[in-house]
Order: C-alpha cells, then structure tokens, then sequence
C-alpha cells in the first residue's frame, strides 16, 4: 500500500463515523515518512503525550473534493506524512486490513 498509497481520500474515524466537516484538518498519527521509512518524529517511540516532543501526522483527507486537492494529496502522500505536530493533542489512528 505505502507503494502505490490509497485510492481514495478516507471520510471514516476509526470508530466508522463520518469526520466532522467542522473540524477540518484532519491528522492521523503515523510516525512515517512518504515511502514508509520510520521518521524520527514520534513521540518518543509513541510512549510521550507530551508538548515538548512531537510526532508525524498524515491528512487525513485533502482541503476539498477537487480533482486538484485530490491529486497533490495522493501525489505527495500526505495521508503518511503530511506534518509534525505537538504529542500533548489527540489525533486519529489509520486501522488498515488485507
């Protein structure tokens, strides 16, 4: 998948409900670089919830539905490594199966 990356921006939480439109930018937590590579930001290996550190984020979804967004979000793999942000906030969890 981190090869060709995901077909379609995703429109789910992990607990299968939309993403509110009014909370826009939507991050997940991946701690992935754009071909899949560990990145160094990550919340001290995930165990810190902490301001001082950070981890890397993927966008969940692109800005809009235009052809635009869609293809510069799926062409930069920004559903892996769109940012680094603080760990003392919540983010989404990506949950992928075979």
């Amino acid at each position: 998948m981190l090869a060709t990356g995901i077909r379609v921006p995703l429109v789910l939480t992990e607990f299968g409900t939309p993403l509110p439109p009014d909370q826009y930018p939507w991050y997940a937590w991946t701690g992935v670089g754009i071909h899949g590579e560990a990145a160094g930001a990550n919340c001290s290996a995930w165990s810190a919830g902490y301001y001082k550190y950070s981890g890397q984020v993927g966008q969940i979804s692109p800005p809009s539905d235009s052809d635009a967004d869609v293809f510069n979000w799926l062409s930069n793999a920004h559903w892996t490594q769109y940012t680094s942000l603080k760990c003392d906030w919540s983010h989404h969890l990506y949950c992928f199966e075979d």
